[in-house]
């Protein structure tokens, strides 16, 4: 997973999706053990690499999330892998806090306050009144609201706070300022962890241009995740809106428990040129590692390398770590740029994708280095995944356009491969 770090990821304008994803997730979410603390990321942003999350409880009962103290959000940024935000400019505060301001609750009418890890607490080896960030960082910048740190009540405020007004309040001085608190006070927090790669990407097959979920997690890190909604907007190329509409997760019936019932299967919520958004209110559709999941056909036949969309997209993570058991919200970005890969199945350029192809796949599975024939998505390596690519369109070809002919990996049986492959097949030149 190590080489998706370099993947760039930009925020977009926000979005009222992502109200409605955390919407559909707190509805769909249930803990796994009601007596356990858990903690649920309602969304994240990202800035100068690191990623930002909005943490909450995870709800025992009902569909609310809970507010934490100081002490659960310590225990919070630990369970996530990070450390509650440290603060260093005024441009990383206000672009975090806008980036993840959609998220809560209560917005976007009034924001939420915010732990952050400022304190004074002596735990952490300092004096009342002297503020320092939990993880050690130094301190450069601060921006407390007028008259505080003040140190109010009879049990005295230890921890820092984003304490903000009105978002229509945008253009005052302090629009976001900072507040000390007392022990009991609750809060949702912001967890600061060092940028990590998406679950999933889009890759996209140049021939047919359909596209396709990629899992890009490893076994050892994640066990697997389950889509829950997506938003996709295009960033180049125009949708193929007519044939998404007929191609998609809810045409194709995709996991669905109930194919009439509301909430029990994926269901269209947008169909628009400006985009296009399904989601599963009461369930999801797993993937493990490796695997790929037909989006729909996103774009016309032939599609070239300026190919893009933006997508918001809403995942529970089942994580390997046994002390992350719990499966967790998770929405990546605002709106972001997730890379998208375009996959080539013909791996003897013969037009079409058959048991040619597979053959050649075969014959070179472990080989390694540039330009492999079989190496369908670039990666230097011929392995299972551009298996799984070259399954996916099996039955593809240049000039088809009924997205509906090309099956899924599951779809193909090794008695039908091995039944077409004594047709043979013709090597592919360079």
């Amino acid at each position: 997973m190590m080489e998706l770090r370099t993947a760039q990821w930009h925020s977009k304008a926000a979005s009222p999706m992502r109200i409605v994803a955390a919407v559909i997730l707190m509805l769909a979410l249930q803990p796994i053990d009601s007596s356990a603390q858990s903690f649920i990321e309602l969304g994240r942003t990202t800035y100068g690499g690191n990623d930002y999350l909005l943490v909450g409880l995870q709800p025992t009962t009902g569909s609310e999330v809970g507010t934490m103290n100081p002490f659960e959000a310590q225990d919070a940024a630990d369970f996530f892998g990070g450390w509650l935000m440290t603060v260093s400019s005024r441009e990383e505060e206000v672009t975090v806090v806008e980036g993840l301001r959609d998220f809560q609750p209560t917005a976007p009418d009034s924001y939420s306050n915010l732990w952050i890890g400022f304190t004074d607490r002596d735990d952490f080896g300092t004096t009342e009144g002297n503020f320092v960030w939990q993880n050690g960082e130094p301190v450069v910048y601060t921006n407390w609201a007028p008259g505080e740190p003040n140190d109010a009540g009879a049990t005295g405020e230890d921890w820092g706070e984003i304490w903000t007004i009105n978002p229509a309040d945008v253009a005052e001085p302090d629009y976001i300022s900072w507040n000390d608190e007392r022990d009991t006070k609750t809060n949702f927090a912001i967890v600061e962890m060092i940028g990590v790669p998406p679950p999933l990407v889009i890759e996209v097959n140049p021939i047919t241009g359909i596209a396709y979920f990629a899992s890009t997690f490893a076994g050892e890190d994640i066990l697997s995740v389950t889509l829950t909604d997506y938003q996709v907007r295009p960033d180049g190329v125009p949708f193929n809106v007519a044939d998404w509409q007929a191609t998609n997760l809810s045409a194709r019936g995709v996991d669905a428990m109930d194919p009439a019932a509301s909430g029990q299967r994926w269901e269209v919520i947008d169909n628009s040129l400006g985009q296009l958004i399904e989601s599963y209110l009461l369930g999801g559709s797993e993937m493990v590692p490796g695997e790929r999941m037909m989006l729909g056909k996103l774009f016309p036949n032939g599609v070239s390398e300026e190919v893009s969309a933006d997508l918001t997209y809403a995942v529970n993570i089942d994580y390997a770590d046994p002390e992350r058991a719990d499966s967790q919200a998770v929405i990546y970005g605002d709106l972001v740029q997730v890379p998208i890969v375009l996959v080539d199945p013909d791996y003897n350029d013969d037009g079409a994708v058959n048991a040619a192809d597979y053959s050649v796949w075969r014959d070179s599975k472990g080989s390694t280095g540039a330009g492999l024939a079989a190496d369908g998505n670039g990666d230097g390596v011929v392995d299972d995944s551009d298996y799984g690519i070259w399954a996916a369109s099996y039955g593809a070809s240049a000039s088809a356009s009924d997205a509906k002919s090309v099956p899924t990996p599951t779809a193909i049986s090794l008695v039908s491969i091995v039944s077409v492959l004594s047709a043979g097949w013709s090597g592919r030149r360079h």
